[in-house]
């Protein structure tokens, strides 16, 4: 076996026997090593991926934790209609105006109201 350290690069060849014929394959070989270039292996990359998975989760967590602390800008208690103290009473609706049918409505893109949620 051959030791690859940058300067054997270029056509390298392996002999074997296969069948009891002699058998030749080429190959071409080029490559950069540097000094500080290492193999890494597959558990560690797993390791390195899942723990930036775990940081990534605890690190959302942290955050929804602490915004779920903080309340709006706004005071705490519901808004309620300042109370009447005996004022006149609403008015009545006008006679002037007539209750609409649902028969005699149009049914137009426009002309009605949907609600949602």
């Amino acid at each position: 076996m051959m030791k690859y350290d940058g300067k054997n690069n270029g056509v390298h060849y392996c002999e074997y026997t296969d069948d009891e014929v002699k058998k030749t394959y080429y190959f071409y070989m080029k490559g950069k090593v540097c000094e500080n270039c290492f193999e890494m292996d597959a558990v560690v990359f797993l390791l390195v991926i899942v723990m930036d998975i775990i940081g990534t989760a605890f690190v959302m967590m942290v955050i929804y934790k602490c915004t779920k602390r903080k309340s709006s800008a706004g005071s705490k208690s519901s808004y309620k209609t300042p109370s009447r103290s005996g004022g006149p009473a609403p008015p009545t609706p006008s006679r002037d105006y007539e209750t609409l049918n649902a028969h005699t409505r149009t049914q137009d893109t426009y002309s009605t109201v949907n609600r949602t949620g």
